[in-house]
C-alpha cells in the first residue's frame, strides 16, 4: 500500500502487507500475490516483499540458489508465473512475471517444417549433383560412378550432420523440460546447399547449467557425426599427383584449393596418410564433412545467441559474454567471414542475451571442463593446416 511522506507530501511505496494495484503495470490480486509469496518463502528467506510496477518482487538472503530456485519454478507453474533470480549490487532479487501463453503445436503447422525440409533436401541434392558431375570426377576419377547415388550420399551425409545437430538440442530441451519446436531446415545454395537448421524454444532455461547444456548439445553431436562422415569421406576420396593437378589447373582453371581444418589433417595422417607428392581430392562425402566442420566452428563462436554464445553466457556471465562476443566477432572478421561478423555485431547491438531464469548460480565443475572441450573443438575445426582440392 502507499503512504504520504510527511516531509515532501508525496506518495511513497511502503511494505506490502496486502498488495494493491500500482500506478503502472497490470493489477495483481492479493490471493495471487500471497500464493507467490508463500512459494518464495518456502524456498528462501525473504527480507522484503513488494510489487514493483505490477511485478511481485522479493529480496532474499544470500544462499545456495540452484536447487531451491528449480523447485520454486515448479511451484509457480500452477499459479501461471515465472520467477527470475538476479544479483543486483549485493542483493538477491526474485521477480515473478506472468507466464506468456503458449499454444500447443498443431499438426496443420507441421507442413512448414516438412516443406522446408523438402526444399533443403532439394538444394543439398542439387549441390551434391553439381559436385558429382564435376568434369574431374566424370572424366578421370569416377568415370563409371552412378552420379545420382553420389549426390544422394552427399545429401544424406550433410543432412545427417545438420539434422542430428538440431536433434541434440531437441533432446537437451526435452531432458530439461523446456518446450521446443521441431527443426526448421533452411535451404541454401551451392557450394554448401543449406544454411543449417534451427529450433525454437518456448521457454527459457532455468539456470546456467541448462543454458550450457542447450548450447553444447548440438555442436557436440554434430561434431561426432562430422567425424564419422569425415572418416568415410577420407576413405572415398582420391590422391592426385601434384604434377597431374598442375596439368588439370591449366585445362580446368576453376579447380579450387580449400583450407583443411586441423581435424581433417589429423585424420588423414591417422587413417590414410597422404603420399609425398600427392594432394587429396575430396569425394562429395568428404566435402560434406568439410562443411560440417565449418558449421561446427561457426556455431561455437562465443557470440550473441549462437551455440557458443549460450556456452559463453552460462560460463562467463553477462559481462564475460559481451567480451567473448567482441573477441569472436573479431576472429570471424580476421578469418574472412567479415559479413557474418558484421551481421552478428548488428544483432548483438540490437539485442542482448537474456540469460537463464536463475542467473546467480554457477555451472558445475564438469561443465567447466566441458567448456575446455568446446575450445578444443573450435581449434580442431577452425585451425587451417594444409590445402585440399
Amino acid at each position: 500500500m502507499f503512504g504520504l511522506c510527511p516531509l515532501c507530501k508525496k506518495r511513497i511505496a511502503l511494505s506490502l502487507a496486502v498488495p494493491q494495484a500500482t500506478p503502472f503495470g497490470p493489477y495483481i490480486s492479493s490471493d495471487v500475490f500471497t500464493s507467490i509469496k508463500n512459494a518464495v518463502e518456502s524456498e528462501f528467506i525473504v527480507q522484503e516483499a513488494s510489487v514493483e510496477f505490477g511485478i511481485p518482487t522479493f529480496i532474499v538472503l544470500p544462499c545456495p540458489t540452484k536447487e531451491p530456485f528449480k523447485r520454486l519454478v515448479d511451484k509457480l507453474k500452477p499459479v501461471g508465473y515465472v520467477p527470475f533470480l538476479r544479483k543486483e549490487a549485493v542483493r538477491l532479487v526474485i521477480r515473478a512475471v506472468p507466464k506468456p501463453p503458449t499454444k500447443p503445436p498443431k499438426m496443420s503447422k507441421m507442413w512448414v517444417n516438412l516443406v522446408l525440409f523438402l526444399g533443403t533436401f532439394g538444394t543439398v541434392f542439387y549441390t551434391g549433383y553439381a559436385q558429382s558431375t564435376d568434369i574431374i570426377f566424370l572424366k578421370y576419377l569416377m568415370p563409371n560412378a552412378n552420379v545420382i547415388m553420389q549426390a544422394l550420399l552427399f545429401t544424406a551425409s550433410l543432412l545427417a550432420i545438420v539434422g542430428l545437430h538440431e536433434l541434440g538440442h531437441k533432446i537437451s530441451c526435452e531432458l530439461d523440460g523446456i518446450e521446443a519446436s521441431m527443426p526448421y531446415f533452411i535451404p541454401g545454395f551451392p557450394p554448401y546447399g543449406t544454411f543449417g537448421a534451427v529450433i525454437f524454444q518456448k521457454g527459457p532455461p532455468v539456470n546456467r547449467d541448462q543454458l550450457f547444456d542447450l548450447g553444447i548439445s548440438g555442436p557436440v553431436v554434430g561434431f561426432i557425426v562430422t567425424l564419422i562422415v569425415m572418416v568415410i569421406g577420407i576413405q572415398m576420396s582420391f590422391f592426385v599427383p601434384e604434377s597431374q593437378l598442375a596439368l588439370w589447373l591449366k585445362i580446368y582453371p576453376n579447380i579450387q584449393f580449400i583450407p583443411a581444418p586441423l581435424i581433417y589433417n589429423l585424420l588423414w595422417n591417422f587413417i590414410r596418410p597422404v603420399p609425398e607428392g600427392f594432394i587429396p581430392y575430396l569425394h562429395p562425402v568428404g566435402w560434406a564433412a568439410w562443411i560440417g566442420a565449418l558449421v561446427t566452428f561457426l556455431n561455437l563462436m562465443p557470440v550473441w545467441q549462437l551455440d557458443g554464445g549460450h556456452i559463453a553466457r552460462s560460463a562467463l556471465g553477462p559481462r564475460g559474454h559481451r567480451i567473448a562476443s567482441m573477441i569472436g566477432i573479431a576472429a570471424l572478421i580476421l578469418a574472412g567471414w567479415w559479413w557474418l561478423g558484421i551481421f552478428l555485431l548488428f544483432l548483438s547491438w540490437r539485442t542482448t542475451h537474456p540469460g537463464p531464469l536463475d542467473d546467480v548460480s554457477q555451472i558445475t565443475k564438469s561443465r567447466q571442463i566441458g567448456a575446455l572441450l568446446v575450445i578444443g573443438i573450435i581449434i580442431l575445426c577452425g585451425v587451417v593446416w594444409s590445402p585440399l582440392s
